[in-house]
C-alpha cells in the first residue's frame, strides 16, 4: 500500500495535476449583483469541477476599471478575476457591454462622449491599442481567449456612432493588435445578443459585419441563446447560412450564454420554466447543441440576479443556495465535459416557434477517448426508445433532475438503476427528463481507461484551502455489497496526517470534511482505497 501510495504522489508531482483533455462546458459568474465577490464564486466554481468561465463583470477587463484616465492604471479588479488557485481559464471581455448612457463602452473612457460623439474611432487607435496590448501581455499566461465586447448588436446596447459596418473596422484593427501581443490567442466576436432566441436584428447584425469583411478577423463565433430548448438547432442552421453566405471559412461555435429561469412569470424565459425544467434544460440544452457542432457551452449565470427581468436564471438562487440546476449541472461536467465527439442518433421536432415544438425521440450520444459511450435520452411526448449497445452487458441510468434536494441545498441525490442488457438492446420509456444512460464495465481494474467507472475520486473543495475542505467519491453500482472504503491523508513524505473513513459502504456518492486547522501550511494528498481500487490526488493547504 505504501509503495502505491508513494507511486502516486510521484506521478501527481510528475504530471503537476494537469490534464490535457478538452473541456467543453463554462459558466457565466455573478454579473447583475457585483457585491458578490470574486473569493466567494471562486469556490463554487471549483466545486463544480469547471474549467471555463466567463463575464465577471464585477471583476473583468474592462477598460474603464483597468485605465479610467490616460495611462493611469489599475488592474485590483481584473486581477481577482483572472488570478485563480483553481486552474480555471477565464474568457475575458477587453471591452465593456455598452450601455445607452455611453458613459462606458468600448470608447475612451477618460474622453467618451465629448464633442465628436460617442462610440469608437479611428481617431481612437493609439490610445486603443496601447490598453489592448498591456492587457493582452498581462494575462496571455493564464488565458488564450480574448472576447472583444459583447452584445454590440442590441438595439439597446450598441452605443451612438457604432453600427454594424464600423463594427467590422472595429475588429480589424483590434484582431492584429491582439495577435501581436500572443499569436497563440483565440479572438471570439462580440457574442450575438440572443434573449428571444435568435432575433432578426441580430442575424442581420451578423451578414452586415460579414459583408464588410469581419470573417477573417475573428477566430471563434459566439452567441447567446434564451429561447426554448428544441428551437436551438435551427438558430445554429441561421447562423451556419449567415455564413456560408458570405463564404466564410467554418469555425467555432461557442455558445457563450444559454439558459432559463426558474421563474416562469419573467417575460424572456420560456412559459415551460420551472426548478425541474430548468435542470432539465441543463442537460436538453446542452447536448442538442453539442450534437449539432457547438464547441463549448456557458451556462449564465452562476448567480441569481436579484432584479427583473433576469431573476432566478442562476444555478444559485440570489442568496447563493444551490439549486437542482446547480446539481444537474455538476453531474454533467462529471459525466460529459471532456466528451471526444457528441452525436444525434435521433432528433425530435425543431421549430422556430418558442411556443410549441420538441415532440419525438432525442437521443444523443456521447463518445470520448478511451472508447467509453454515453446516452442522453428524453420525449416530451413520452415514446419509447431502443438502444443498441452490445458493448455492454449493465448500465447504469440516472435521471439528470435530483429526486431530493435539502432545504439548505447542501445536499442532493439522484434517482439510479442498474439495468441488464438483453441481446445487446435496451428499450427505455422516456419523458420530457433527460435520462443519462452510462455502461457498466465488468472486466476489473488496471485498465488503459484511467479510474474504473464504479468508483471516483474527485477533486476537493476549495483547494486551496483554509483550514475546510470537502472530499466527494463515488462507489458505483456494479457491486450491489457494500464495500471497506479506506480515506486517507498524507503529507508529501507520505506520513498519514488523518483517517477520514475506514468503514464498509454502499453504493452511492459521498462527502467527507477534512480539518486542517492543526496541520501547517503545504501540500497534501488524499487517497481512496476500495477492494482492488486506489487513487490519490493533490490539495494545498494555505494559512
Amino acid at each position: 500500500m505504501k509503495k502505491l501510495v508513494l507511486f502516486l504522489f510521484i506521478f501527481i508531482f510528475a504530471t503537476g495535476g494537469y490534464s490535457k483533455e478538452v473541456h467543453h462546458i463554462g459558466v457565466n459568474v455573478p454579473w447583475r449583483d457585483h457585491e458578490i465577490g470574486m473569493k466567494r464564486v471562486f469556490p463554487i466554481i471549483g466545486q463544480l469541477g469547471l474549467k471555463f468561465y466567463r463575464h465577471a463583470m464585477y471583476a473583468d477587463v474592462g477598460w474603464i476599471h483597468i485605465e479610467p484616465q490616460d495611462n493611469d492604471w489599475h488592474f485590483e479588479y481584473s486581477d481577482s478575476a483572472v488570478f485563480n488557485p483553481y486552474g480555471i481559464t477565464p474568457l475575458l471581455t477587453l471591452y465593456h457591454c455598452c450601455n445607452s448612457s455611453d458613459t462606458i463602452g468600448i470608447q475612451v473612457p477618460w474622453r467618451a462622449c465629448f464633442d465628436d460623439g460617442c462610440g469608437w474611432y479611428l481617431s481612437d487607435s493609439t490610445d486603443s491599442k496601447d490598453y489592448v496590448q498591456t492587457v493582452v501581455n498581462r494575462y496571455k499566461s493564464v488565458t488564450k481567449y480574448w472576447e472583444i465586447s459583447n452584445e454590440l448588436d442590441g438595439n439597446q446596447h450598441r452605443p451612438q456612432g457604432l453600427p454594424a459596418n464600423f463594427v467590422a473596422t472595429f475588429l480589424k484593427v483590434n484582431y492584429p493588435w491582439i495577435k501581436a501581443a500572443d499569436p497563440e490567442a483565440k479572438v471570439i466576436q462580440p457574442s450575438l445578443s440572443g434573449t428571444y432566441g435568435m432575433p432578426l436584428g441580430a442575424y442581420n447584425w451578423l451578414k452586415i459585419i460579414l459583408l464588410h469583411g469581419a470573417c477573417n478577423y475573428f477566430d471563434i463565433l459566439g452567441y447567446h441563446d434564451y429561447n426554448s430548448w428544441w428551437t436551438l438547432p435551427a438558430h445554429v442552421d441561421s447562423i451556419k447560412k449567415a455564413m456560408q453566405e458570405f463564404s466564410c471559412p467554418e469555425k467555432p461555435f461557442w455558445v457563450t450564454e444559454c439558459s432559463i429561469s426558474s421563474d416562469s412569470t419573467t417575460n424572456i424565459t420560456p412559459r415551460y420554466s420551472s426548478i425541474d425544467q430548468q435542470a432539465a434544460d441543463v442537460w436538453r440544452r446542452s447536448s442538442v447543441l453539442f450534437a449539432y457542432g457547438v464547441e463549448k457551452f456557458f451556462w449564465h449565470p452562476l448567480w441569481s440576479g436579484s432584479h427583473r427581468p433576469w431573476i432566478a436564471f442562476g444555478l444559485l438562487d440570489k442568496n447563493g443556495k444551490k439549486k437542482k440546476s446547480f446539481y444537474s449541472y455538476q453531474l454533467l461536467i462529471d459525466e460529459v465535459d471532456t466528451f471526444q465527439t457528441a452525436k444525434a442518433l435521433s432528433f425530435g421536432e425543431v421549430t422556430n416557434d418558442n411556443e410549441h415544438g420538441g415532440d419525438g425521440i432525442w437521443v444523443v450520444q456521447y463518445t470520448f477517448a478511451n472508447g467509453d459511450r454515453k446516452w442522453v435520452l428524453w420525449s416530451p411526448n413520452n415514446q419509447s426508445y431502443t438502444l443498441t449497445i452490445p458493448q455492454y452487458k449493465r448500465v447504469e441510468v440516472i435521471n439528470t433532475v435530483p429526486a431530493f434536494i435539502s432545504y439548505d441545498g447542501e445536499q442532493a441525490s439522484f434517482s439510479r438503476d442498474t439495468l441488464q442488457v438483453i441481446n445487446g438492446k435496451l428499450t427505455f420509456h422516456l419523458n420530457d427528463i433527460p435520462i443519462l444512460v452510462k455502461g457498466l464495465t465488468t472486466t476489473g481494474i488496471g485498465q488503459l481507461k484511467g479510474i474504473p467507472q464504479k468508483f471516483k475520486l474527485y477533486p476537493n473543495y476549495p483547494n486551496p484551502f483554509n483550514p475546510m475542505t470537502t472530499i466527494r467519491y463515488s462507489i458505483g453500482t456494479q457491486s450491489l455489497n457494500a464495500q471497506k472504503v479506506n480515506l486517507t491523508v498524507y503529507n508529501t513524505l507520505g506520513k498519514k496526517v488523518a483517517t477520514l473513513v475506514n468503514e464498509k459502504q454502499k453504493p452511492g456518492d459521498y462527502s467527507v470534511t477534512f480539518d486542517g486547522s492543526r496541520l501547517p501550511s503545504g501540500i497534501y494528498f488524499f487517497s481512496l482505497k476500495a477492494g482492488s481500487f486506489v487513487a490519490a490526488k493533490k490539495m494545498i493547504l494555505l494559512k
